[in-house]
């Protein structure tokens, strides 16, 4: 989480494009690895109990791994549209705007 020059915390999830994008890039590349891992162990020949085992399982890893990367690529964003509002308000940016966790 980050501070504005007013005190105010910013963090990701209060983000108002952030959380719907975070939420639309995981939920659709999830349900994209789920229908991969599906077709590509059914084209395969496995059993389909096995491979809907291996879909959930790529469609859970995606989700986590999305997850973690967009709310990092969100962060850097952040920090700069933090900065190029400070840059903006003629400002320099403190140290404390910029830091995020």
């Amino acid at each position: 989480m980050a501070e504005t020059p007013a005190g105010e915390r910013i963090c990701v999830a209060a983000h108002p494009r952030a959380r719907r994008q975070i939420v639309e890039w995981r939920s659709r590349a999830a349900l994209l690895a789920f229908l991969l891992a599906a077709g590509l162990s059914l084209r395969a020949g496995t059993p389909l109990a096995v491979a809907c085992a291996r879909a959930l399982v790529a469609g859970v890893v995606t989700y986590l791994a999305v997850w973690a990367a967009a709310v990092q690529i969100w962060r850097a964003l952040i920090v700069a549209e933090i900065r190029r509002a400070a840059s903006e308000s003629a400002q320099p940016p403190r140290e404390a705007d910029v830091v995020t966790r």
